[in-house]
């Protein structure tokens, strides 16, 4: 039987009008679609978008397909057209450090990005001239999950890299786990955190 995670009852604690959900894919938002009053649904540019509610919570959820090209395309649009309170990047992600396990849950206190490579100027890998390393997170010095945390599911905070590569070598992600100390890779939260900050 598979466990569902309801990141929303957290979320839906705070005092917030308007909440942006995006996920790459759409398994990854099924629970929260079964949970929520669906609104309205559309597309833009091919990216499905739900607006729904819940309890009296605006929720707008993004579809945004795999990549960092993506998520900073759905982000930047609904960002424009909703004006949220905030916006969470909620999917599967790859656990690179050996303390992380399949179904635990790692909340990301710094986004880098591992697929950048500018070395050869001089820059570290991963930085992007004229921008941040890293991103820090609003939950970096907001850890307040407490109905998570008090779950069946194993809870970590820390560091996600984000790259356009889907990484099958043992070697390779245990080397880029200790080059961020990073728990987990995904695809799209660095482009997310870039266009929201």
């Amino acid at each position: 039987e598979m466990k569902h995670l309801n990141p929303i009852e957290n979320i839906l604690e705070r005092e917030l009008s308007c909440i942006v959900i995006i996920s790459a894919l759409e398994v990854e938002l099924t629970h929260l679609l079964e949970v929520s009053e669906l609104k309205k649904k559309y597309q833009y540019l091919g990216f499905e978008i739900f607006e729904c509610k819940l309890g009296n919570k605006r929720i707008i959820l993004g579809l945004s397909g795999i990549g960092k090209l993506n998520g900073a395309i759905i982000t930047q649009y609904i960002i424009e057209a909703y004006k949220p309170d905030h916006v969470y990047n909620l999917g599967i992600a790859g656990g690179i450090s050996p303390t992380v396990n399949i179904a635990d849950v790692v909340i990301g206190e710094r986004i880098y990005q591992s697929d950048f490579d500018l070395t050869i100027f001089g820059y570290k890998r991963g930085e992007v001239p004229n921008r941040k390393f890293h991103l820090e997170t609003f939950l970096h010095q907001n850890r307040k999950f407490p109905k998570l945390e008090n779950s069946d599911f194993t809870i970590h905070y820390g560091n996600i890299i984000s790259a356009d590569q889907f990484i099958n070598d043992h070697d390779s992600i245990l080397a880029l786990g200790e080059e961020y100390s990073a728990l987990a890779k995904d695809m799209e939260s660095m482009a997310i955190a870039y266009v929201c900050d």
